[in-house]
């Protein structure tokens, strides 16, 4: 499966988790691997936002809650999207999630093409200031 490749390939570094399960119960997931208070410092969503969307969407405000969660509540906590370019709705329905910063089309090298795009989610803190938070999303 395309979890054994993975960890074959990455499984020997530390604090590197990869499991197999539902991600629209990301909870429940998690839980069965490990212990239900675990949270994430990042979560990386390659296609899995696409392909669900491709499915009239229901399943996306489960999927994101699920993100939201179990991605760390600390103020460093990232979520990394890779998808297909999203429409201005999609983009501002991503923005809505509760305490989510979102940075929409990550120029990144080989993405001239305009077939993918990276988006970026980051954590914040209620105290975080406007300043911070603009920082935070060029680091």
């Amino acid at each position: 499966t395309a979890i054994d490749m993975v960890r074959s390939m990455y499984g020997t570094y530390p604090n590197m988790n990869f499991v197999v399960g539902c991600a629209t119960k990301l909870r429940k997931t998690i839980a069965q691997h490990f212990d239900e208070a675990r949270r994430f410092d990042v979560i990386i969503d390659k296609g899995l936002l696409d392909a669900l969307l491709c499915n009239e969407g229901f399943e996306v405000d489960s999927l994101m809650n699920g993100v939201d969660e179990v991605l760390t509540s600390s103020n460093w906590g990232v979520h990394v999207l890779v998808s297909f370019p999203l429409t201005t709705f999609q983009q501002s329905s991503l923005e809505d999630m509760r305490d989510l910063k979102w940075q929409f089309d990550v120029a990144v090298e080989g993405g001239e093409n305009g077939r993918g795009c990276l988006n970026v989610a980051r954590r914040l803190s209620s105290s975080d200031s406007e300043e911070t938070v603009a920082k935070r999303l060029q680091a």
